[in-house]
């Protein structure tokens, strides 16, 4: 039995969930009916709970053939998640049925990541215009920000960690967030400048959570247990403390973020703490594949530092951080781009 539907919406990751749950919230709360489906074995479905978003869990193998049918969207909605597997095939049937087709990036260049020409790509910036532009000339666009940079209000126990830590040790904090094939010689890198600064750093580590946990293809363990074994040495000489914490409260907590893609970057960027870019081979390379960047979009704004090599952190720790202006995700904006199809 088919039902009306104003839009059908689904993510898969936390990235993806971060910008369609607000967008299907606000045209929720516009009166239109709206479906919302979370891959089950993504991230998105703990965003949507941890949000109160109603949403169904959708089954991989499902028929997406089967749910265009039953709902009958006027448009369709989904994000670019990586690796992606139903939202594109969300995409492809949509495309083929006449449904208008709604791309939503949270992050620079993952509109490399669309399977075909969308009628709506909404983007973070007019940098992330441009990129959309080039490779979907005829698409609409509309900048709506950045979700990554939203506020986010520390829990009062994380914060006494931090400060505690500051305390003891008179160090300044560093975070490292990333996550893939690229952290293992991003944290040796790092790893390799802190042993070479003069001043007292305390290493924090937050990786992704999508891979910390996940086994490692070619490896007995998991990623995070590979990652560990880096840290090990610097963990030996008490250049490590473990703070249970997100990365959103570490990135606004710590004294610099250290990354080569992470949004987190962009958090500390935006709040004037030190947003710090490790570049490898490896970095550039996954850049390459999952967004068709050369480089990563922190070094794109420019006036950010950028780690190729050893070197001590003293001079970057003591100076005065860049403050990156860029505008957090407006819901209503993207709402309003997506109502013109209704």
């Amino acid at each position: 039995m088919k039902t009306e539907t104003s839009v059908l919406a689904l993510a898969r990751d936390m990235g993806s969930a971060n910008v369609i749950g607000p967008i299907v919230q606000e045209l929720r709360n516009r009166g239109f009916k709206v479906v919302l489906f979370a891959e089950e074995d993504g991230k998105g479905i703990d965003k949507f709970r941890q949000a109160g978003i109603d949403f169904s869990p959708l089954l991989a193998g499902s028929s997406l053939e089967d749910m265009v049918h039953t709902y009958n969207p006027e448009v369709v909605i989904t994000g670019l998640s990586s690796p992606r597997h139903l939202e594109s095939d969300l995409d492809r049937e949509a495309r083929k049925r006449g449904i208008p087709v709604v791309n939503v990036e949270d992050y620079w260049g993952v509109h490399a990541r669309c399977v075909a020409p969308p009628d709506l790509v909404i983007t973070i910036d007019k940098t992330s215009a441009v990129l959309v532009h080039q490779a979907y000339p005829k698409a609409r666009l509309c900048i709506a920000g950045l979700a990554g940079i939203l506020p986010v209000i520390p829990r009062p126990e994380v914060v006494e960690k931090f400060d505690q830590l500051r305390r003891n040790s008179g160090a300044k904090i560093v975070v490292f967030t990333d996550g893939d094939i690229m952290c293992k010689p991003g944290l040796r890198l790092l790893c390799e400048c802190i042993r070479l600064t003069k001043m007292p750093v305390r290493l924090v580590p937050n990786f992704h959570p999508k891979y910390v946990n996940a086994p490692m293809p070619g490896y007995a363990g998991t990623w995070g247990e590979r990652w560990e074994e880096v840290l090990q040495p610097l963990r030996d000489i008490g250049g490590v403390c473990d703070i249970a914490c997100t990365g959103d409260e570490a990135a606004m907590l710590a004294d610099a973020t250290v990354s080569s893609f992470s949004t987190l970057l962009f958090r500390a960027a935006n709040m004037g703490k030190h947003a710090v870019t490790v570049w490898t081979e490896a970095a550039a390379a996954h850049v390459g594949r999952v967004a068709n960047l050369k480089e990563a979009p922190l070094m794109m704004k420019g006036g950010f530092p950028v780690i190729r090599e050893p070197v001590p952190l003293d001079d970057i720790l003591a100076s005065t951080p860049p403050r990156l202006n860029i505008n957090p995700f407006d819901a209503a904006v993207a709402a309003d781009a997506v109502q013109k199809f209704l």
